[in-house]
């Protein structure tokens, strides 16, 4: 199975509360058109250089964990999310992507863990039936094992979680306000 997808937030402006400095606000502004034009090491560049500046806002870390996650550099992008997660208003977005990340690290199970926390009842009804949905999926690709064919070997085992690599298979955006909008990514290019 194929996965590909990550909630971006605030590519349009979710950042909270004003920038100390105008280099906060353009360094942060440059990060977020860098990474809308798929430039992911200039926008965590960016992002980071409007941390080293002073901006400490909690929507610098998720962004800067999910241009992390698109240069598959994951455990960068765990540290940024786990970051990210401490804030209530971030806090189901990053568990959510936090198991992403497990995912395609291969740890299947740090996935569930990640998505039953993301799968809340009282967050986003979207980000729940997402989490709900790879739990499903990740739920039934574990039944799939051992193969059972004719002349296979019955010792046969699952291989071990950390083989198992995984992308994305859908995408959401948030905007201004978590107005939220689900944007199918398909399979092109996966």
């Amino acid at each position: 199975m194929k996965i590909k997808g990550l909630f971006l937030c605030s590519l349009t402006a979710v950042c909270s509360g004003a920038f100390a400095h105008a280099q906060d606000l353009n360094s942060f502004t440059q990060g977020l058109e860098a990474f809308k034009q798929e430039r992911y090491q200039e926008a965590a560049n960016l992002f980071l250089k409007a941390k080293a500046s002073g901006y400490n806002d909690v929507s610098v870390n998720y962004n800067l964990g999910v241009a992390y996650f698109r240069l598959d550099q994951y455990r960068l992008a765990r540290q940024e999310f786990m970051e990210a997660s401490k804030a209530q208003k971030y806090q189901q977005m990053a568990h959510y992507n936090l198991g992403l990340v497990s995912q395609q690290e291969g740890n299947i199970t740090d996935a569930l863990h990640w998505f039953n926390k993301a799968a809340r009842k009282d967050g986003n009804e979207q980000i729940t039936d997402l989490a709900n949905r790879m739990i499903e999926k990740l739920d039934a690709s574990d039944k799939i094992w051992p193969f059972t064919k004719a002349g296979a070997d019955k010792n046969e085992s699952k291989p071990a979680a950390s083989s198992e690599k995984r992308k994305v298979t859908g995408e959401i955006r948030f905007g201004v306000g978590y107005e939220s909008e689900v944007v199918a990514a398909g399979t092109a290019g996966a």
